[in-house]
């Protein structure tokens, strides 16, 4: 069993449950002494300072010290799921996340497990782990449990979610939140000192940036916030004013919470932060409250994870296409298939601006069936567009996708060499995950398979204009 002596009458967190962690006692936290997490990857739907264009390496932690009503990880935050690692395994886990790419390694809800987490960064940090470390939390922290990563941690992500006792007692079981958060993130500020940024990539290497999700019906205690930050901090901290809230089914018994924060919520907060003279901060514009955002957590492998990626030996080269409702997708996914060892070739479009899909599609599309490119990854609003002009081609079976079972029998049973992709249909996160089941399944190989597959290719052969040279 993993475990450090403070596990044995736990006061890792402010509950001071004092449960004998060692001996399988689970504390407020729902955990035990063993690490578990629930998911590795890179993630994108952090702050821009943050995931970059590569995403930042996030390894979630199963357990929670807070356990809000409306927490969109509820699962894994009650204890459900995940995967028990060692100290060894979760170093491991850390360079894997270098290996893919990631911008930095983000600890989400490590508080419970600090002390084996500081001895997995110092193992992964002596194996060449040289990206910044990022610690994600919902600030409910002892100042000495923050102390044990000390010298680990680069970039201290906290929450400050509640100023008055009343919310937080209501939707956290924790009156006290308000003085415990702002003494542990002034002793992150501590240990972090001013923010420092890369000039060239625009990421975070140090520094701290604190986090404040907007509530249904809390503006007043949300300004209450804002306004302690910037006049506790100023400018030596960054802050990140976010509308994302998404009613969980489980939020119906506190029906003051059962709907999203409204347009005129969420300014009203950033109306008040600039008029008090806020400048670092990051706001989200458009629709955020979604739960395409909600990382799946049930079909992660850490073993299959830890396989390392075969580049140099099956890499492929990948044509990408999209009209203005792809471009932000299709930005993030060739960041994943470069990460991944793969050359993509970018026909556009590169920006927002109106245009027609198929002045992009069609090259990308010839390019596949000429063999220029092994496969076309196409992204419009529905999907559809992409795979009716790549259909009209021969050599080209494209396929619209909009789960990862789709996505793995477009190439088990049809052998797609394009997936088409509909930026208004699917989350973000379940398109990357479209993407990874897609890019990771080889076409079944029972006679009954290949020869439907063979019968389909006799029709394009026999009825498609073969594709000629310009």
């Amino acid at each position: 069993m993993n475990g450090s002596p403070v596990l044995q009458h736990c006061t890792l967190c402010p509950r001071n449950c004092r449960a004998d962690r060692l001996s399988g006692a689970r504390g407020r936290c729902h955990e035990s002494a063993d690490i578990r997490i629930a998911r590795a990857s890179l993630h994108f739907w952090e702050e821009p300072c943050i995931s970059g264009t590569a995403g930042s390496g996030t390894v979630f932690f199963t357990g929670c010290p807070l356990g809000c009503v409306y927490c969109q990880n509820g699962n894994i935050a009650g204890g459900r799921g995940g995967t028990p690692v060692s100290e060894e395994t979760l170093a491991a886990v850390f360079l894997r996340l270098q290996e893919l790419g990631a911008s930095n390694i983000n600890l989400v809800t490590p508080t419970h497990f600090v002390p084996e987490i500081a001895e997995s960064l110092k193992t992964a940090k002596e194996n060449g782990l040289t990206l910044p470390v990022v610690y994600n939390t919902g600030s409910y922290e002892t100042v000495e449990t923050l102390r044990r990563m000390e010298g680990l941690v680069d970039i201290w992500l906290p929450d400050l979610k509640y100023f008055s006792p009343e919310p937080a007692e209501r939707y956290s079981h924790a009156p006290d939140y308000f003085p415990v958060a702002s003494a542990a993130i002034a002793e992150m500020v501590r240990q972090a000192g001013s923010p420092v940024f890369d000039t060239a990539s625009g990421l975070m290497k140090r520094g701290v940036l604190v986090r404040h999700l907007i509530l249904p019906g809390q503006t007043a205690d949300s300004k209450q916030v804002i306004r302690y930050l910037y006049g506790t901090y100023g400018d030596g901290i960054w802050m990140s004013i976010m509308n994302q809230y998404t009613p969980m089914k489980s939020i119906r018994r506190f029906p003051e919470l059962n709907r999203k924060v409204s347009d005129e919520e969420y300014r009203s907060v950033v109306d008040y932060a600039a008029d008090l003279g806020v400048t670092q901060a990051f706001v989200q514009e458009g629709e955020a409250a979604e739960e395409s955002f909600i990382p799946d957590f049930e079909h992660f492998s850490v073993a299959e994870f830890l396989k390392p990626t075969e580049k140099g030996v099956h890499p492929m080269k990948i044509a990408m296409a999209n009209d203005h409702a792809g471009t932000q997708y299709k930005n993030e996914i060739k960041a994943y298939l470069e990460s991944q060892g793969h050359e993509v070739v970018d026909f556009g479009t590169y920006d927002e601006a109106s245009c027609d899909l198929s002045d992009f599609v069609l090259p990308a599309a010839l390019a596949v069936a000429r063999g220029e490119c092994d496969r076309g990854i196409f992204v419009d609003g529905v999907g559809y567009g992409s795979a009716l002009i790549s259909n009209k081609i021969n050599g080209c079976y494209a396929a619209v996708c909009q789960d990862t079972f789709c996505a793995q029998l477009a190439r088990w049973h049809t052998d797609s060499n394009i997936l088409c992709i509909g930026a208004k249909i699917i989350g973000s996160m379940i398109a990357m995950e479209v993407v990874k089941a897609w890019m990771g399944t080889e076409p079944l190989t029972d006679e009954k398979y290949r020869r439907r597959v063979q019968k389909v290719c006799d029709i394009n052969d026999k009825y498609c204009v073969p594709v000629k040279e310009d």
